[in-house]
């Protein structure tokens, strides 16, 4: 029988049949493997090769069919007698496809947007060349991607391309996917399963206007299949190099015939051997290169670092040299992280919604999110995230013109712990860091007299031009015994070496020994910092509550209006925060508990002018209040006409958009908007107490004193200069503020050609950063300084650009060629700016527009963007291939080139640095055969060329990875 019927209840006798033919509107061609079910009741099936079906009837006339198709629009076809149906289906048009953005107070086709939207819809999820279609992403125009491991990679928009992407806000069926006590996005990591994704909607720029803080540079939308329109079971299978194994299902049904109710299951369980950080290469911060017989610092060996310069440092004076001749600078021996990480990548994702349709206008929903797993992440050190626990759950009223929507946030570190903390740890456990270094340098002092004594070394460094010069030619001469002598002064320092000054010091624990996993258990299990552990406890939540409401008058006016409130909830018990304990020595006390809450209010009119509303014209206004930047409080307590004015002045931060958008012929629209976003500081950037061994991060709410910069600390060491002590103060942190404007164009040129190009140039006031300081050395005990990143803000304004580029070229009916270009840079100073606003002053013949100063401002902005990229692509889908007598139906493929010119990353102290230029080459081929069109095989990859890349300094080299896989849609 080449019909299948999928039904849970029919009955024996069935005279009724409905039949028919589903076929492409446009073409006329059969639409094989097309859902077809009568509405109200589980009886279904699926159309043959010719797009023929036939479906048995117990009802009575008239019924309603429901008609699914993937890449084509839902039917919904009355029948009201049993005569043979034909029923055209219209493809989701790809070029100028409608795009509803949810939520977003505003509802326009994609090419009328004044605002910069990228997006892909389900049939674009399934043909993403990569294993994870959010991956695929990367290949839209100006989105930048970050992979700090297999498991978790980061989207980013319009440069700050940070591994902690806190500038691009990500929601998962309306619910914010950051990490409550992270403070950012988990990614696709514990986000939404691929079968459940019904479209993917980037929003690029500023957006604060209309989403609230953290919409700064981007917002990602994952919107959810409907059950309603979408029912029915579909599982998935992968395979693939790296021991990829991942497994995926989603089931949806509508219940009772008149369909109020439905429920929605989805899940997905993802394995896999991550990429291995092993980039062997010196970090931007090691004095010394790989040839120092003295070692070096490398990128991903962890405890080789200098904690304090002065103690193994003795090449930074003639007097060093002169009396320690050879020793030079020397460092510890460290850890690769490959020795302290299980490389074992695991995701299991869970997620389930009951809705309930009060009536056609009107439903309610609860749906509910649970994401688990094991990963490495990349932030301010290198992170083993182990068994995280991420759950979420929602409850929202939807109306035809409201919705109000609250949601719960908790997440759970698990077992996750510092890498690279716990390297240092390891170390500490068997000798100090200090103690290494006098140990070292007692066992090298016999060499360095060796070559004092050789009558070629120079007799004085006082007042002795040449002694560099001379220096350098006994090193030379030394050069073979110098790297055997430098051996044996590491191999006595990693012993328990002298027991006289140090009776508790141990030999180096050796990776892989009973007695090395011992201890590295002991560490990576206990979380105090203070009690020797790596270990990071993760307990916080955040509860949001949101709503908005739409109004419509005079015809062409509709305005949009709402708010939200949202309490974030930290709990780290010291690990990461300030929460730490009340007393010490009284822990009964318990810990300091930190709560922060931020509310907004916004605004939203749209109007439309001209014939055929050929003119929209968009102006919003949001207002924001955060704990800690309200300056008036209890107003209704001692209210005043003078506070509350106070109040709408310094309590608020207001966020401004207005958007132009003009159908200059139809197809072709210019656009303009003037978009403003705001970022208030994190809970990191507030509260963060966290030592990562070479520094301890700070969080600065209310300033710090006492400290110097850490540039000055190296150049005290090397001069000795008492000037470059002096003190300074470092404001506490404030509110980030972004204005973006933007101008593009959209059009479609002979039916076939899409074009879509934008400008944008942002300024960027009180940009968050931090700084690198340290305490003031202590002249007289010689203690160790101590060095802190601490979140400050820049002075100067920060300014960037960046134009985009994107073209679609549609040819035979099922081909498409696609590719786009991105430029974008940092601003150091105002360059062409200033000379218009010059130019502008001058011709209004006062101060009118502000100059932008050059950057000297010791901020570290962290851009960490191309300054170029391109993308090239050329898809198909359905089509059919003659092979000698037969046809081969239904075949797809997509090949993508994506180039990434090289850039400077700035992350952490130990993780920061230059990355290369790269090109990759993704690739998938699918097939889904005319007999059992309900199935479709896939084979795919990524970096099928298999040079190696790595996109974050620090993150792991990228590989080639491919795979196979199968999908299967039933009833």
């Amino acid at each position: 029988m080449r019909h299948l019927f999928i039904a849970f209840s029919l009955s024996i006798g069935v005279s009724q049949v409905i039949t028919g033919t589903v076929y492409d509107g446009a073409t006329g061609e059969p639409l094989p493997g097309a859902t077809v079910r009568i509405q109200g009741t589980p009886i279904g099936t699926l159309t043959d090769e010719q797009g023929n079906f036939s479906l048995p009837l117990k009802e009575r006339l008239p019924v309603f069919l429901i008609v699914t198709y993937v890449g084509y629009d839902t039917a919904k076809v009355p029948v009201s007698s049993l005569k043979p149906l034909r029923i055209p289906l219209g493809e989701r048009e790809v070029l100028q496809q409608a795009v509803e953005i949810v939520e977003i107070r505003i509802s326009q086709k994609q090419q009328e947007s004044p605002l910069t939207i990228e997006t892909m819809d389900a049939l674009a999820v399934r043909d993403s060349p990569s294993p994870d279609f959010y991956e695929n992403l990367a290949n839209l125009k100006g989105v930048d991607i970050t992979t700090a491991s297999l498991g978790f990679k980061i989207i980013n928009t319009r440069g700050f391309n940070s591994t902690r992407p806190v500038r691009t806000l990500q929601i998962v069926d309306g619910m914010d996917n950051q990490a409550p006590g992270l403070n950012f996005s988990l990614g696709n990591f514990v986000g939404a399963s691929e079968l459940d994704i019904q479209s993917v909607e980037l929003i690029v720029g500023a957006q604060s206007a209309l989403y609230g803080p953290n919409a700064f540079n981007g917002v990602i939308l994952m919107n959810l299949k409907d059950p309603f329109l979408h029912s029915g079971t579909s599982v998935s299978f992968k395979v693939g190099n790296r021991d990829l194994l991942e497994a995926a299902f989603r089931f949806a049904q509508p219940v009772g015939k008149s369909e109020r109710f439905a429920f929605r299951l989805s899940g997905s369980f993802m394995q896999a051997r991550d990429w291995p950080a092993e980039n062997d290469a010196p970090t931007t911060q090691s004095l010394v290169d790989r040839d120092n017989p003295g070692g070096y610092d490398a990128v991903n060996r962890y405890g080789d670092e200098n904690p304090d310069p002065r103690s193994n440092n003795y090449d930074n004076s003639d007097y060093s040299r002169f009396f320690f001749p050879g020793l030079g600078i020397y460092h510890r021996t460290g850890y690769w992280e490959k020795e302290l990480v299980d490389y074992t990548v695991r995701s299991f994702k869970l997620s389930t919604g009951l809705y309930y349709r009060l009536n056609p206008e009107l439903r309610l929903e609860y749906s509910a999110n649970l994401g688990t797993g094991t990963t490495v992440y990349q932030g301010d050190n290198r992170y083993s995230i182990r068994d995280i626990l991420f759950f979420q759950h929602k409850a929202e009223v939807k109306g035809k013109d409201f919705y109000i929507r609250a949601y719960h946030t908790t997440e759970d570190a698990g077992k996750s712990y510092d890498i690279v903390f716990t390297a240092l740890l390891l170390q500490n456990y068997v000798k100090p860091s200090p103690r290494w270094a006098l140990d070292y340098q007692a066992a090298f002092i016999p060499y360095s007299q060796a070559i004092r004594q050789d009558p070629e070394f120079p007799s004085s460094f006082v007042n002795n031009p040449n002694f560099s010069a001379q220096y350098q030619n006994i090193l030379n001469k030394y050069r073979d015994s110098l790297i055997i002598w430098h051996q044996r002064a590491r191999a006595f320092a990693d012993s328990p070496g002298n027991t006289f000054f140090c009776d508790t010091c141990r030999s180096r624990l050796e990776p892989g020994t009973p007695e090395f996993n011992a201890v590295f258990q002991r560490i990576i299990s206990n979380p105090s910092f203070l009690g020797g552990g790596s270990r990071f406890v993760d307990n916080s939540s955040l509860i949001h509550l949101q709503g908005g409401h739409e109004l419509k008058f005079a015809d062409r006016f509709v305005l949009n209006w709402g708010g939200n409130y949202r309490k974030y909830l930290p709990r780290s018990y010291g690990t990461i925060f300030a929460d730490t304990l009340k007393d010490p020595s009284r822990p009964e006390l318990g810990y300091n508990r930190i709560t922060l809450y931020e509310w907004g209010v916004f605004a939203h009119l749209e109007s439309r002018w001209l014939p055929q509303d050929r003119l929209r014209v968009g102006a919003a206004l949001r207002a924001d209040v955060q704990q800690n930047y309200v300056r008036e409080r209890n107003l209704l307590q001692r209210f005043s006409p003078e506070r509350l004015q106070r109040a709408l002045r310094y309590n608020f931060i207001y966020s401004p958009a207005l958007t132009v958008a003009y159908n200059v012929a139809r197809f072709h629209t210019l656009r303009m908007a003037y978009t403003s976003a705001l970022r208030y500081p994190t809970l990191q950037d507030q509260y963060l107490y966290y030592n990562v061994g070479r520094a301890i991060l700070l969080g600065n709410p209310k300033g710090m004193g006492n400290i110097i910069p850490l540039e000055n600390l190296y150049d005290f060491l090397a001069t000795g200069d008492m000037r470059l002590l002096e003190p300074i103060f470092v404001s506490g942190v404030r509110p980030e503020r972004l204005r973006t404007l933007e101008v593009g164009y959209k059009g479609i040129w002979k039916d076939q050609l899409f074009i879509d190009a934008g400008y944008f140039f942002s300024w960027y006031w009180d940009f968050l950063g931090f700084r690198l300081v340290s305490t003031i050395p202590d002249l007289t005990t010689g203690r160790p300084v101590q060095i802190y990143r601490l979140s400050a803000n820049a002075s100067d304004i920060v300014t960037t650009q960046g134009l985009a580029v994107g073209l679609s070229y549609y040819f035979a009916k099922k081909y498409t060629l696609s590719g786009s270009y991105t430029w974008a840079i940092l601003n150091k100073g105002g360059s062409w700016m200033n000379e218009i606003a010059r130019f502008g002053n001058q011709l209004f013949g006062r101060r009118v527009f502000r100059e932008i100063p050059p950057h000297d401002d010791p901020i570290i902005p962290a851009f960490n963007t191309p300054p170029h990229k391109y993308n090239l692509g050329l898809n198909a889908h359905d089509l059919i291939i003659p092979l000698g007598g037969r046809d081969l139906r239904y075949i797809g493929f997509t090949l993508t080139w994506r180039w990434v010119h090289g850039f400077w990353f700035e992350g952490s102290p130990q993780f920061t640095g230059y990355v290369p230029s790269y090109g990759t080459l993704d690739g998938q081929l699918s097939w889904r055969p005319a007999a059992t069109p309900s199935v479709t095989y896939k084979v795919g990859g990524t970096n099928l060329i298999g040079r190696r890349f790595f996109q974050a300094y620090g993150a792991p080299y990228i590989g080639r990875l491919v795979y196979g896989g199968i999908w299967i849609d039933i009833l």
